[in-house]
């Protein structure tokens, strides 16, 4: 019987190798402009991609990861420059030479791409439906608008959100961070594209539903035969679906190999670094310090309840979704309390109300012996705001994309009561401040499920308010 398996095992693993490349990239070069940190993005990088195959590229940050997914569909920024002697073969085609026009019937249609950022990704003046509708109405001129609708629908549910045709008339901000990339993932495999290109498709999502979304790719791509381009920094998404690992650093293929060899049998330091930095390894048994937990908590949380209503359109019933109940915590000084649970589950809102971003309906939070709700005035949320400070989920939709990296750091100081500093590096007391404010261009409703106060940011613009 093992003989018999390992036969057809063997048959399977032929088989696919004699496959014919889906994708196949010769000497990609990839130059940066002048101001770029190192002169090639991505040098002399070369991979095949076949037919019911998955490979993972594997890298740490700013290895040239998704700069060589945004050159296969033609995305690359203005000043960067593929060089001319580059080939990315996909079907036949030499991608590379393509005009803008030819790779549109590419994009979204034969090749899917799933971006890292579904926040940037959205258009976030759009409902879900239409902007999944929209590749339809690109790639398949046959389906009428009621069978479009349908496979809309079913395309978010394949992917795992509740209520699918509530979705559809959700804007992006009215959903987590999970649930945007769920909704990604749906508009890159509604056509059922040959090829997938995924950038981190499961990063932002918790580990049953990135079980889900990893089961239903593979159960596309064993029915369509499509060849997947996995780029992930998780070795253990590596380890679970991939058939051949790539390994970048600074833009070059430091190893590559089946699966088994590169994380069994790593040949390169760089690789074995990888493996090892893997989170869980350090994870020590030690117990919490029973004379601090005595002492008095940090911060405390008693009662903290939140429920979101938000007007679903004219003549429509009000949604009201509860995205906290009953939260009762303490954090004693030194200790990391980590909350862990689904997309939606109210995490990211648990972490607001401590921030008194949103405020919330019951409930008690107590730092360093304050009721932060008791209504001490601004001065005394400035105060707080100063000790207590929050990282947000979405980097790209937190930061104001107009301004350079250092001016909201100034700005954040200035609205704390620092002082500027002027000519010769003098000091004078603050006379006014940067304030970042909302500045609504549409109908948006007010108070939304799981709203992300970052996503807001980065759909208003941006004005400074004088006044300390």
């Amino acid at each position: 019987m093992s003989s018999r398996n390992d036969t057809d095992l063997d048959r399977a693993i032929s088989g696919r190798a004699a496959a014919r490349p889906l994708l196949e990239i010769n000497h990609l070069n990839i130059a940066l402009p002048a101001s770029g940190d190192r002169r090639m993005a991505v040098e002399d990088f070369s991979l095949q991609v076949r037919e019911n195959e998955i490979v993972c590229l594997v890298g740490e940050s700013g290895s040239g990861k998704s700069m060589t997914a945004h050159a296969i569909l033609g995305l690359l920024p203005p000043r960067v420059r593929i060089d001319p002697n580059s080939e990315i073969h996909c079907e036949g085609t030499n991608l590379a030479g393509l005009s803008p026009s030819g790779m549109r019937e590419w994009r979204g249609g034969r090749i899917g791409m799933v971006f890292q950022e579904p926040m940037s990704a959205l258009n976030p003046l759009q409902r879900i439906g239409p902007q999944v509708r929209e590749m339809l109405d690109l790639h398949d001129r046959t389906l009428s608008t009621a069978q479009k609708q349908e496979k809309v629908v079913q395309a978010l549910a394949a992917v795992g959100l509740p209520d699918p045709e509530q979705v559809c008339r959700a804007y992006p901000f009215q959903l987590s961070g999970g649930q945007r990339q769920r909704v990604m993932i749906a508009l890159a495999l509604i056509n059922r594209p040959s090829l997938l290109l995924a950038d981190e498709p499961t990063t932002a999502l918790d580990v049953t539903t990135q079980k889900q979304i990893l089961d239903f790719i593979r159960q596309l791509q064993s029915e369509r035969q499509m060849g997947i381009l996995f780029i992930t920094h998780d070795i253990g998404v590596v380890a679970d679906i991939a058939d051949r690992v790539v390994v970048m650093r600074h833009g070059r293929i430091v190893e590559a190999g089946s699966r088994d060899d590169v994380l069994l049998h790593p040949r390169e330091s760089y690789t074995r670094a990888l493996i090892d930095a893997m989170p869980g390894k350090s994870m020590s048994q030690e117990q919490g310090d029973p004379v601090q937990e005595q002492r008095q908590p940090l911060l405390s949380v008693r009662g903290l309840k939140k429920t979101f209503v938000s007007s679903s359109g004219l003549f429509q019933p009000s949604r009201k979704v509860v995205a906290a109940q009953g939260f009762d915590f303490d954090v004693h000084q030194g200790q990391t309390l980590a909350v862990v649970g689904e997309s939606g589950s109210g995490k990211s809102t648990l972490g607001r109300m401590v921030m008194r971003l949103i405020e919330p309906d019951e409930g008690q939070i107590v730092f360093d012996g304050v009721n932060v709700l008791a209504g001490h005035g601004q001065q005394a949320l400035k105060q707080y705001r100063k000790d207590v400070q929050i990282v947000f989920q979405d980097p790209f939709a937190s930061l104001n994309p107009v301004r350079k990296w250092a001016t909201p750091s100034r700005g954040a100081r200035w609205l704390m009561g620092w002082s500027r500093p002027r000519h010769g590096g003098k000091r004078k007391p603050c006379s006014s401040v940067l304030v970042w404010a909302r500045m609504w261009r549409g109908g948006f409703p007010t108070s939304s499920p799981a709203a992300s106060d970052n996503a807001s940011r980065s759909r208003g613009h941006w004005r400074c308010i004088p006044g300390c």
